[in-house]
């Protein structure tokens, strides 16, 4: 599973309340089909610019190519509130983990 902070400057939008499309880069957009959604909580603890921040947490496949993400929405992100009001939370608050590599994969040598 992959993990993408959303940073200031990329921003989230809900479609007709049955997908959300996630803009970062200015080149790349990830799309979530809502009902797909394996979980969404607040996590806390996030790290960011030195600080540790509260964010939302949604995790599920990308509608286009099905890789399975985990997906931070800082609290201080402009699209925060938007998100928080259309994803409903399914888990408990959770404290932050990073995601490490197991080094278990095919690029293994």
């Amino acid at each position: 599973m992959e993990e993408y902070i959303l940073q200031h400057e990329d921003s989230a939008r809900i479609l007709d309340g049955a997908a959300i499309a996630l803009f970062c880069d200015r080149r790349t957009m990830i799309f979530f089909e809502i009902g797909e959604l394996i979980s969404v909580c607040r996590v806390t603890g996030v790290p960011l610019d030195g600080k540790e921040e509260d964010a939302l947490c949604f995790t599920g496949p990308d509608s286009l190519m099905g890789r399975q993400y985990a997906v931070l929405v800082p609290a201080r992100h402009p699209d925060h509130a938007a998100l928080c009001a259309a994803l409903p939370e399914t888990a408990a608050p959770q404290p932050y983990q990073k995601r490490v590599c197991g080094h278990t994969g095919p690029h293994r040598h």
